[in-house]
C-alpha cells in the first residue's frame, strides 16, 4: 500500500502541466497555443526561437503580426479564423516564410481548434516542422528535370539532320551496290540511331523511374530485328547465333524493350566472342515470359553478377570496351516494364542474361 501511495504522490508532484512542458520542449517541432484573438498563450522553446525571443514567456499575449511580415501573418490569421469557425483542422499545409535576413524557409504546418466544454472553438493549437531542406531538394530536382528535358531537346534536334543525311546517302549508295555489307551496316545503324533519338525522352523517363506508355508488340519480331542489326558484328566476331523462338509472342510493352536485346547482344559480342555461339530462347507460363541470351564466354564471377547492372561497372576495366552503362540501362527499362533482369552462369561455361516480363 505504501509503495502505491508513493507512486501516486510522485505523479501528483509532476503534474499535467509539467508533463506537457517536457513533451513540448523535447519535440523537434515548433508548438504553440493561441486564444481566439490569435494571441499566444503558450509556446515551446523551438517556437520561441523561431519568433526570435529569448524566453517562451516573452511570446505570451503577442500575435504573429508582432514577429512576421504582414503577408505571412494575414494568411496565418485567416487560417485560424477558418479553423475556429469550421471546427476542422488543417493538416500538413506547406507554408513559405521569408525571415528577417531574407532567407526563404518552408514549414509543414498542422493546426487544430481548441474547443470549450460546449464544443465551441476558443483558440487553436499549432505544430510546424521545418522542411526547408526537403523543399529545396525537390525544387532542385524539378530544375534538374527541366534542364534535362531542354538538353534532350537540343541533342535530338541537332542530331536529327546529320543522321538523316547519313541515312539518305547510304540509301543512294545501296541502290548502286546493294550487296555491300559496309553500306548495309551504315544504313541500318543510321536507322537505329534515328529510332534512339525518337526514344530519347522515353529512355530518360525510364532511367528516372517514371511511367512510360505501353502498346501491344511482338516480342519475337523485336528480337529478330535486333539480331539482324547485329548480323555483321556477329559475322566479324566469328559468332554463330541460334534462335529458339516461337513464330510470334505478343506482349504489352514499350518499344524501348528493344534496347534490352541490343545490349544483351552487344555485351556478348564484346565479351564472349571466344565462345563461338550465342543462343536466344523464349519461355513462358501463365504469369510471365522470360527471354534468355546464352553465351559460352568467360563466366562472370558470382560476386560481380549484380554489379554488372550498376552504372560504370566494368568487368574488364582495362580494355575500356564501353562505359559500363548498357546493362544499367537494361535494368531500368526492365523495371519500367514491372519486370526484372539478371545474369546467371551457363553450364558448363558462359553466362545467361535473362529478362522476365509479367503477362
Amino acid at each position: 500500500m505504501g509503495r502505491c501511495k508513493s507512486q501516486n504522490a510522485h505523479t501528483n508532484v509532476i503534474g499535467d502541466a509539467t508533463l506537457l512542458d517536457i513533451l513540448m520542449n523535447n519535440l523537434p517541432d515548433t508548438i504553440y497555443f493561441k486564444d481566439k484573438e490569435g494571441r499566444f498563450i503558450k509556446v515551446n522553446s523551438h517556437q520561441a526561437e523561431m519568433l526570435g525571443v529569448p524566453n517562451t514567456k516573452d511570446a505570451i499575449g503577442r500575435t504573429d503580426f508582432d514577429f512576421f511580415p504582414e503577408s505571412f501573418s494575414r494568411v496565418a490569421r485567416n487560417d485560424e479564423l477558418t479553423i475556429m469557425s469550421s471546427g476542422e483542422a488543417i493538416r500538413s499545409k506547406l507554408e513559405r516564410l521569408v525571415d528577417k535576413e531574407g532567407k526563404v524557409k518552408w514549414f509543414s504546418a498542422t493546426k487544430a481548434p481548441i474547443p470549450d466544454e460546449n464544443g465551441k472553438s476558443i483558440g487553436i493549437v499549432g505544430l510546424s516542422r521545418d522542411v526547408t531542406e526537403r523543399q529545396e531538394m525537390e525544387t532542385s530536382m524539378e530544375e534538374l528535370n527541366s534542364l534535362r528535358e531542354l538538353l534532350l531537346d537540343i541533342i535530338t534536334h541537332d542530331l536529327k539532320n546529320p543522321v538523316g543525311v547519313i541515312q539518305n546517302v547510304s540509301e543512294m549508295a545501296l541502290e548502286e551496290d546493294p550487296e555491300n555489307d559496309f553500306l548495309q551496316l551504315i544504313h541500318s545503324t543510321s536507322q537505329s540511331l534515328i529510332q534512339v533519338l525518337q526514344n530519347t525522352t522515353l529512355l530518360s523517363q525510364a532511367a528516372m523511374g517514371e511511367t512510360i506508355p505501353m502498346e501491344k508488340l511482338d516480342l519475337v519480331k523485336i528480337i529478330d530485328e535486333s539480331v539482324d542489326e547485329f548480323s555483321l558484328s556477329l559475322k566479324q566476331a566469328n559468332l554463330d547465333i541460334e534462335l529458339d523462338l516461337p513464330e510470334s509472342f505478343p506482349v504489352e510493352a514499350n518499344i524501348l524493350i528493344t534496347e534490352i536485346f541490343k545490349n544483351f547482344l552487344s555485351n556478348a559480342i564484346k565479351y564472349a566472342r571466344d565462345g563461338k555461339l550465342i543462343r536466344i530462347t523464349l519461355e513462358n507460363d501463365s504469369q510471365s515470359v522470360m527471354v534468355k541470351v546464352l553465351d559460352q564466354g568467360t563466366t562472370i564471377p558470382k560476386a560481380d553478377r549484380e554489379k554488372v547492372f550498376q552504372r560504370h561497372h566494368q568487368l574488364d576495366a582495362e580494355s575500356k570496351r564501353g562505359r559500363g552503362l548498357g546493362l544499367a540501362i537494361v535494368k531500368r527499362i526492365a523495371i519500367a516494364h514491372n519486370g526484372e533482369s539478371w545474369v546467371e552462369p551457363n553450364i558448363p561455361q558462359g553466362n545467361v542474361f535473362c529478362l522476365r516480363l509479367p503477362l
